[in-house]
């Protein structure tokens, strides 16, 4: 049986949902050590830094880190839960314990082609994501360490929770640090399967809202009218969504499914747990 492409799958979700899905297939190196500049920055203990001279005169780094545009975690919250919740009510095809899910206070992201990310939360609202935005990688241990270590090059240390965490057979293609201020990415830009490279759906309201009509609707309609009420009902409630709210999505959401989802969006309540 000849094999499908990724890019061949992807192309045909951005045609759905008018994500950027191709941008994880472009001819980008892996991470490694060979790649970080000779310079480190010194944080004396596991605190998140205050303050960097790349701050001080407005540039986007601190020392050998650099700053990432993406809401906070909290900001996430009512996506991540909305996007779960649907994924579970729509019965997208992905056993529940391998799909997007809220785990011991920690929340996962899976897509449909296996793109994926693990957000590590700390109590003190700290928080690491690590993730994969090329699932095509395979590497052996050796590699994987290596890569691990790049992608840590320069960063606090506790940013490396995640490894408590993600399995150890996951590669892992970026990892970001959350100080409760701002996401920042250590190690070299433009590794191969970077957060760049990861299909987002919870990036913004305008890209999860398209991607919950098209479920909702079994790919009948987009991010508008009807469809875009419901959608947009779902991500205000979040973890405390409600089966009518699900149910009006369309008939893409099974009825057998909805105490299962409103299940799966409730565990995102809370604080996390590291």
């Amino acid at each position: 049986m000849e094999q499908i492409s990724r890019r061949s799958v992807l192309t045909t979700i951005a045609g759905l949902s008018g994500a950027a899905a191709l941008t994880g297939c472009s001819d980008e190196t892996e991470p490694s050590l060979a790649d970080q500049k000779s310079t480190t920055y010194d944080y004396g203990d596991d605190a998140p830094s205050s303050s960097s001279t790349a701050e001080a005169s407005g540039g986007g780094t601190t020392g050998a880190l650099t700053t990432v545009d993406l809401d906070s975690p909290e900001d996430l919250r009512n996506r991540w839960a909305a996007y779960v919740a649907v994924w579970t009510a729509a019965d997208i095809g992905v056993a529940d314990d391998h799909g997007p899910r809220a785990e011991d206070g920690d929340w996962v992201y899976v897509m449909e082609v296996g793109e994926w990310a693990w957000l590590v939360r700390f109590a003190d609202g700290r928080a690491v994501l690590a993730g994969q935005g090329n699932p095509d990688t395979r590497r052996d241990d050796a590699q994987e360490k290596e890569a691990r270590a790049a992608l840590l090059a320069g960063a606090p240390s506790w940013w490396k929770a995640y490894e408590k965490v993600v399995p150890e057979f996951n590669s892992v293609g970026f990892v970001l640090g959350w100080d409760g201020k701002k996401w920042q990415r250590a190690g070299a830009p433009g590794a191969r399967g970077g957060f760049g490279a990861l299909t987002f759906y919870l990036a913004t309201a305008e890209r999860l809202g398209e991607q919950l009509a098209r479920w909702g609707s079994e790919g009948r309609t987009g991010y508008t009218g009807s469809a875009r009420v419901a959608a947009d009902r779902v991500m205000k409630a979040g973890p405390k969504v409600t089966a009518a709210q699900l149910k009006a999505l369309g008939p893409g959401v099974d009825a057998r499914r909805l105490s299962a989802a409103t299940k799966a969006a409730r565990a995102f309540g809370g604080k996390g747990t590291h």
